[in-house]
């Protein structure tokens, strides 16, 4: 673990000073870290307050606008994807039906009605009379 964080100093050391000339400790590191961070604080004193705004409000900007590049470059993937899933779904072969083919099937006979004796008694005397009278 001592390691990792001697690693990561370095690595710090590196990216605010620049290379180490001699071989210096990590502790010394952190010192000359420090150091140039108060040279910078004094530095950022001596900037006039109306360009520390406008050059915060351009970090914003950018950083607004970075957000909502990535935002949409992740919609934009996800929306390639759907499509590549449906054109999957397209050019795959058919499921074949599993199990028994389903059977057709008749349709059951229709329910005669019986005539009541009134009803047979009506329509023979209906069939007479146009039978003899027409």
């Amino acid at each position: 673990m001592l390691e990792a964080l001697n690693k990561k100093i370095d690595e710090v050391y590196r990216s605010c000073i620049g290379d180490v000339q001699a071989q210096i400790n990590t502790l010394q590191m952190l010192t000359n870290i420090e150091g140039r961070l108060q040279e910078l604080f004094e530095c950022l004193e001596t900037v006039p307050v109306a360009l520390l705004e406008t050059i915060e409000k351009i970090k914003q900007k950018e950083n607004r606008s970075r957000i909502r590049e990535e935002r949409l470059k992740h919609q934009l993937s996800i929306q390639e994807e759907r499509l590549r899933r449906t054109m999957e779904r397209a050019t795959a072969d058919a499921k074949k039906p599993v199990g028994r083919k389903l059977v057709f099937r008749s349709i059951p006979p229709a329910v005669k009605r019986k005539k009541d004796k009134a009803d047979l008694s009506v329509c023979r005397k209906q069939d007479e009379l146009q039978y003899f009278f027409t």
